[in-house]
């Protein structure tokens, strides 16, 4: 009777173990991102700026993600500008800092703006990683 009852719970154990593992790798964020770091940047008193051109070969409809940095997410607020004929246009960041879908991603040139809000000293450790998501990955 005891052996049952141990089978039983070491059965019900690996399905509980089993189905927790599929939950997080389906939940794990799965993006490749490029780093960034902020020294890199062009620093002037409180505001940082970056451009660049996103590192990818697809015409695709893509999505661009931020992550920041665990110490900087209180720290820093950032923006995203689309650079078309020299003139500055803002590309909205939602809650989870992802743009809309944007068009012909690679022929794209961007610029990250970084406002240090609160005083705080940046590090040369100090990074945002920049990911690139085709549509059919976004959700």
């Amino acid at each position: 009777m005891k052996k049952k009852i141990i089978i039983i719970s070491i059965i019900l154990l690996v399905i509980i173990l089993i189905i927790v593992g599929i939950v997080l790798y389906k939940n794990f964020d799965k993006t490749d991102y490029d780093r960034v770091y902020i020294s890199s940047f062009d620093i002037d008193g409180r505001l940082a700026e970056y451009k660049f051109k996103p590192g990818v070969d697809t015409t695709e409809t893509c999505k661009i993600k931020f992550k920041l940095k665990e110490n900087l997410k209180d720290n820093i607020r950032i923006s995203l500008y689309k650079i078309e004929d020299g003139r500055e246009l803002n590309v909205k960041l939602n809650e989870n800092l992802e743009t809309a879908e944007l068009q012909n991603i690679n022929e794209l040139e961007l610029k990250l703006v970084v406002y240090i809000e609160k005083s705080y000293e940046l590090l040369d450790k100090d990074y945002i990683d920049i990911g690139y998501l085709s549509i059919n990955n976004a959700n």
